[in-house]
């Protein structure tokens, strides 16, 4: 007789670990261990719905949905204090194990399953993929498509994510992507909230009226908390106003941020970031904001951002703005309209928002070690993929401020070592240059992916 022995990932420190696993179709079916996990498309909301506080959801690759009946109303709502993770594929007993690029988890609002491009059928969808109404929530590791909140009776704000009052979620790691809402098609936030590491991507604000926020509206905060933006991308979203981000009588911050063609369906101004209302304020510190549109193209400074004619509404520290020359009424220092050189800024089908872009920083960007060291939060020390986030390149002069190494502007951070080998395509033929170059930038992406891969990244 042989003993064998299971290990199995321990409870959170303060609670147990619930595990969902759409593709399992054996086990009991009650959340513990992995090989009982909740199963099927309604395996978060099983989950959801025991978990407490201080309780962890593991979650596995696959598509899940707040509801398996036809009801719009219904959304995935984690209870107060309880943490929602994404990227798992059934066998970890870590956190840090698990890869979210790999093991792509949704969380869909396409109810009917019929779902099609440019918004198709999306009149059966839910009006949202998540409320967070609670206190202590975390978001991690997901994608979030399909919420469709623009005819909810009301005001329909935040198809991806609609933030309550009070609740300060923190999101992380999550692609908000092909949300459409009257404010705030990816996420409506009122009040505070953290997201880390995410991306905003095609998402749309539309009404009868003026929309804003095509990627996230910061709604009303008359008193207290503001929500704030690290490492976080925005890309091909729209709106009204403000197609990127924008706030209305709000506070928000935007650090390392990178908002590249949003754009405005209504206006020339504020196709990037956008600023209204006598409460308005927004920081915005070693972020890049580029190829952001008005109506009829303008690109002009104000088409990447604007705010009303009063500098105490708007701070810019180190912020590479295409047109900037300094007509926005601002506060701060350090920016820059130079060409962010940009890997490739929209990708072999010309679409901004599709996947195929890559705004990672080519060699000699004006972006590298050019941001302000004090704007980046004290417990960041990773981009957005996961890499190291002050590295110094020996080969570029230090345009930012702050002790060695400066950090660079915009979500990600020029790796020295995964710098693709410049190809001398002057002495080639066309086609084996290209074929040359196109191999030194998956060199390059291999290269990170290796860097990723050891670093231990646990987020």
């Amino acid at each position: 007789m042989s003993l064998v022995v299971v290990f199995m990932p321990a409870p959170s420190a303060t609670g147990d670990t619930w595990f969902v696993n759409e593709a399992a179709t054996t086990g009991t079916n009650d959340g513990t261990p992995w090989s009982n996990a909740f199963q099927g498309v309604s395996g978060v909301r099983n989950a959801l719905s025991v978990a407490g506080a201080g309780d962890a959801v593991w979650v596995t690759h696959g598509t899940y949905l707040p509801t398996d009946s036809a009801d719009r109303a219904v959304s995935l709502n984690p209870p107060g204090g309880v943490g929602l993770f994404g990227g798992f594929d059934g066998t970890e007993e870590a956190i840090g194990e698990r890869d979210v690029v790999a093991n792509l988890t949704l969380l869909s609002a396409d109810l009917a399953g019929d779902d099609g491009p440019s918004f198709a059928n999306r009149e059966d969808n839910s009006f949202h993929v998540l409320r967070i109404e609670n206190p202590g929530v975390q978001v991690n590791g997901f994608t979030i498509r399909g919420g469709m909140a623009s005819d909810e009776p009301g005001l329909g704000g935040g198809g991806g994510i609609r933030v309550a009052p009070e609740s300060d979620p923190l999101v992380k790691r999550c692609r908000i992507i092909e949300n459409e809402a009257d404010m705030g098609g990816g996420v409506w936030v009122e009040r505070g909230g953290r997201f880390e590491d995410c991306e905003f991507s095609q998402n749309r604000a539309i009404s009868l009226g003026i929309s804003t926020g095509g990627g996230v509206h910061a709604a009303i905060t008359l008193v207290g908390g503001q929500p704030t933006f690290t490492n976080c991308l925005f890309i091909g979203n729209a709106a009204s106003r403000g197609g990127g981000i924008a706030g209305d009588h709000s506070e928000y911050e935007l650090v390392n941020c990178t908002l590249v063609a949003n754009r405005t369906t209504a206006d020339t101004i504020g196709g990037g970031a956008f600023l209204e209302g006598t409460f308005g304020r927004a920081t915005i510190s070693n972020c890049a904001l580029w190829a952001n549109a008005g109506t009829a193209g303008s690109d002009a400074e104000t088409a990447q951002v604007w705010t009303p004619s009063d500098p105490l509404f708007l701070t810019l520290n180190h912020c590479c703005i295409q047109s900037y020359a300094g007509v926005l009424p601002a506060e701060g220092a350090g920016n820059f309209a130079t060409d962010p050189l940009f890997i490739d800024e929209f990708g072999a089908d010309g679409v901004p928002g599709s996947g195929d872009e890559d705004l990672r920083l080519g060699i000699g960007s004006p972006l590298i070690d050019a941001g302000l060291n004090a704007a980046v939060p004290s417990n960041v020390t990773l981009d957005f993929d996961g890499l190291p986030r002050f590295v110094d390149d020996p080969a570029t002069e230090d345009t930012g401020a702050g002790d060695p190494p400066v950090v660079d502007i915009g979500a990600f951070e020029f790796q020295v070592d995964a710098e693709p080998v410049p190809v001398p395509v002057a002495t080639l033929s066309s086609t084996v240059a290209f074929v040359l170059v196109l191999l030194s930038i998956a060199t390059a992406a291999f290269h990170r992916r290796q860097l990723a891969s050891v670093s231990g990244d646990p987020r």
